[in-house]
């Protein structure tokens, strides 16, 4: 059966983000100078939402869609204008709201005196829920239509015939509006609730005309199943506000007050069990006996219900869990209760507690909205949650244990917030592989008790976190080590915590780890001589290397590997550069590329220079020949090196004007002759290229 979720008392027109951190509140729309409206969420979390707002020529249905993350999706108007029907008083009433399959459908009044006087007319407006397209309508200005539920394609709809009096249940298709058939509930005091099951029945909480019993009715659009009469012996008044199926366990569930006397001190909360074949299974009497009112009816399917009340004069909300069998488990007094505020709303948590939301009265002057969690095996506090001077109505959650809040802002207008007990931050985010970092778990107020929180990653390979993380008791957070390992491409990794049915989850980019630089050293070399040159990434390179591209600007004077691999876990690899002779000095541009990402160094790789000369021997006597060897810096270039020879004395040391060093080779040596000498006599021989010139001496002896 589809679970339905009524929020009283919403819409809203501005996005306030709550940006401190460790802040509760995510976000809240609200709606200025608004407390009616009605809301409802699918089952991927999307919001919908209906309210009303006047002006002086009428007044105006808004319906609106939103993201679990509160962002507009589509917003519908209908405007209704004063007319012989609509005076200046006459408002839109809600009474329900539900989804089909492509529709989310709205059942509203419009009365006079501001909304709650005489009766105008009855509308249902369905829209797509995709685009917000009003694509179903129907209007009666005869029959006052109160509450409604969708299964599948079948419709029912409660309607009371205004100049009858008599009451009946409509059964038509969700998908258009075809009449299916109804059936006569007669005449009532009130219909409170209906739930249709999956195979198209109607479950009815009716009170009676007389307002001292009540009933209960199971029909189809062709057949009534059952009618049962409920009443209870001393109890002058009893209505119902609640009923619930649970298939699972064939239990029927109505929830409602009773008095049992005139004092107005007397009022309890009731539980009827039923099978929902009729058989009656009993009846538990609830609440403190102060004057309760119902509140929240939650069943846990198999194993019973836990209802709540909201208790006058003591102030309190009073939770009780009853099983399938009747049992009263245990009951549950959350004392301090504000007397303004309406009865609590709950709902379960992803690990099965309970979620009471109401108000709680501090002082005079601040009476905080709450939600306290409670564990539903054995009715303990887990934890309480304060969040601000709002008057709550609605309270449900998601998956991941967020809360989505229906209140009025007093004085201010309806709102609905997005909170969480927790937020989930990191340190640094969008890092690459090699890094360490970390996460914080922060509150919005102080643990009242030591608190474990599992944590988990999506992409243990990837981020690696310890298993738990615990904030201790007086303290606002915890935080707790990332360790980031490589990944091949930028990969989104959720983190976990979860700590008593509430999961923080929010993603955490590793990046693939880039080029960020490449370099040579060193930087200037005579070609010939290799040089290395280096890349470097910003995160270790994953399993497997990581391949940098290898160009350089002028391949004659240098080249370099065209593919070099960083070795897995490394930061840089290092490679040869390997250089050639050249007749000028060049600058040469090194390039490395990952995918997109270019990074350059410059090098320059200069023409080779006559570093030295020296004779051998030293000392020879005239008349013999030495030897002269010219060195270079570098391999000579094509074309050799040739270089300038001067004696300083030509008739003693004869030298060639010129010499050259073949291409390839880095010296030459040449035949030195002398002339015969009649004393010793030093002779200096010169070479020169380029003005540069070297020196060596040659003593001739006789």
């Amino acid at each position: 059966m589809q679970v339905r979720l009524r929020l009283v008392g919403s819409l809203f027109l501005s996005l306030l983000a709550v940006a401190a951190t460790g802040q509760a509140i995510i976000w809240e729309r609200m709606t200025p100078d608004s407390s009616e409206g009605l809301a409802i969420r699918d089952s991927t979390g999307n919001l919908y939402f209906a309210n009303r707002t006047s002006f002086l020529g009428g007044s105006r249905m808004h319906i609106r869609k939103f993201t679990p993350s509160g962002n507009l999706v589509w917003e519908n108007v209908r405007t209704f204008w004063l007319s012989s029907e609509w005076t200046d008083d006459t408002r839109i009433s809600f009474r329900d709201i539900d989804l089909s399959a492509t529709r989310v459908m709205v059942q509203f009044q419009a009365r006079r005196d501001g909304g709650t006087g005489a009766f105008v007319g009855s509308y249902l407006e369905g829209f797509n829920l995709d685009t917000g397209v009003r694509s179903l309508s129907s209007t009666d200005y005869g029959a006052e239509y109160d509450r409604m539920c969708i299964n599948g394609d079948v419709l029912a709809r409660l309607r009371k015939e205004v100049a009858t009096g008599q009451s009946w249940v409509d059964f038509t298709t969700a998908s258009g509006l075809s009449n299916l058939g109804s059936r006569l509930l007669g005449s009532v005091a009130s219909r409170d609730d209906v739930v249709v099951d999956s195979d198209g029945f109607a479950y009815i909480a009716l009170t009676n005309a007389s307002g001292s019993s009540a009933r209960v009715v199971k029909c189809s659009a062709t057949t009534t199943d059952f009618t049962y009469n409920i009443s209870v012996a001393g109890f002058s008044h009893l209505d119902l506000s609640r009923v619930a199926v649970d298939a699972s366990v064939d239990r029927l569930y109505l929830f409602g007050t009773g008095i049992n006397d005139a004092s107005p001190n007397n009022r309890h909360a009731l539980l009827y069990r039923l099978s929902t074949t009729g058989a009656i299974l009993g009846l538990s009497i609830l609440g403190s006996s102060q004057d309760d009112f119902a509140g929240d009816l939650t069943p846990i399917p198999g194993q019973g219900v836990i209802v709540s009340s909201y208790g006058l004069p003591s102030g309190s909300t009073v939770i009780s869990r009853v099983s399938a069998t009747g049992v009263r488990l245990w009951d549950r007094v959350l004392s301090g209760t504000d007397i303004g505020a309406k009865p609590p709303s709950h709902a379960l948590d992803p690990d099965g507690n309970l979620l009471i939301l109401d108000r709680t009265y501090s002082t005079p002057a601040l009476t905080p909205m709450r939600v306290t969690r409670i564990n539903s095996d054995s009715g303990e506090v887990l934890d309480s949650l304060e969040l601000g001077h709002f008057n709550p109505h609605q309270l449900f959650t998601d998956a991941a244990g967020n809360f989505y809040i229906n209140a009025d802002r007093p004085f201010v207008g309806a709102s609905l917030l997005r909170a969480q007990p927790a937020r989930l931050d990191f340190a640094m985010n969008n890092l690459p592989g090699g890094s360490i970092t970390s996460g914080t778990i922060r509150l919005p107020q102080a643990a009242t008790a030591a608190q474990e929180w599992r944590l988990a990653s999506s992409h243990p390979s990837l981020v690696s976190l310890p298993a738990t993380a615990t904030i201790a008791m007086g303290y606002t957070s915890v935080s707790f080590p990332m360790n980031i390992f490589p990944a091949q491409t930028n990969t989104n990794v959720t983190v976990n915590a979860r700590y008593g049915g509430f999961i923080i989850q929010k993603a955490f980019t590793v990046l693939a780890s880039r080029l960020t630089s490449v370099g040579v050293s060193p930087n200037v070399v005579v070609g010939g001589v290799a040089t290395e040159g280096r890349v470097l990434l910003d995160g270790v390179a994953p399993a497997g290397g990581k391949q940098v591209e290898l160009t350089t600007s002028k391949p004659a004077v240098a080249t370099v590997p065209s593919l070099l691999a960083v070795p897995t876990f490394s930061y840089h690899a290092f490679f040869t550069i390997t250089t050639y002779a050249v007749n000028a000095n060049q600058g040469v541009v090194l390039t490395g590329r990952d995918g997109s990402i270019t990074r350059t160094a410059f090098f320059a790789v200069n023409a080779p220079s006559l570093m030295s000369i020296s004779v051998s021997p030293t000392t020879i006597q005239g008349g013999l020949s030495g030897s002269l060897t010219l060195n270079l810096n570098g391999i000579a270039p094509v074309g050799g090196f040739s270089i300038v020879l001067f004696s300083g004395a030509p008739s003693i040391v004869t030298l060639p004007t010129s010499t050259s060093v073949t291409v390839g080779l880095a010296s030459r040596t040449i035949n030195v002759p002398t002339a015969a000498v009649t004393s010793t006599l030093p002779v200096t021989i010169f070479a020169t290229r380029s003005g540069l010139y070297k020196t060596t001496t040659l003593t001739v002896t006789p």
